[in-house]
């Protein structure tokens, strides 16, 4: 959740750019193959507006549920659902 991060730490929008690389480092692989194939277009239009993503972050329920997955798992699947 890093385009969260940089909307809570330093109260602007995420670039582009620092998500892929976010994701190239999760992954192991470059950001250009991590933008074309890992990340959601979704998550790349955080880069623009990130309303849908404070809305989830928010939402207490989209901590509850499925059990199984972290809370960050479980807030991505949300944003995920809402998109």
């Amino acid at each position: 959740m890093a385009a969260w991060e940089v909307v809570e730490e330093e109260g602007r929008r995420p670039k582009i750019k620092a998500m892929c690389k976010a994701a190239a480092e999760a992954l192991h692989n470059t950001p250009a193959v991590c933008r074309s194939s890992y990340i959601h277009p979704s998550i790349l239009a955080l880069s623009e507006d990130v309303s849908p993503l404070e809305k989830v972050m928010r939402d207490k329920a989209a901590l509850t549920r499925p059990k199984e997955l972290r809370a960050n798992e479980r807030r991505l699947l949300a944003f995920l659902k809402e998109a």
